[in-house]
């Protein structure tokens, strides 16, 4: 087991590496989870959020890495059309 750091307790789930965080949400944010939790089946807050974060960051790195082939110049209608193919509107 991974020793407690000042910034959040680290726990080990199997192979994966977890540390846990206290998150303060406007209150139409947090409720707006609970729903999606809810409708989803979600196994809990904490799962949902993980997985939503866990797609922001892939996504992310994912925009980086597009930035960076295409340099300064923007997207052809034809790359448009793949783009939302591939990965939606």
């Amino acid at each position: 087991m991974t020793k407690p750091r000042a910034s959040g307790r680290r726990r080990r789930s199997g192979d994966a590496s977890f540390r846990k965080l206290a998150i303060s949400l406007p209150a139409d944010v947090a409720d707006w989870v609970d729903r999606e939790v809810e409708n989803r089946h979600s196994p809990s807050v904490s799962a949902f959020i993980s997985d939503v974060l866990s797609e922001k960051a892939r996504h992310g790195g994912l925009q980086a890495l597009i930035d960076e082939m295409l340099g300064d110049r923007p997207l052809t209608q034809k790359e448009r059309r793949w783009a939302a193919k591939i990965f939606g509107d």
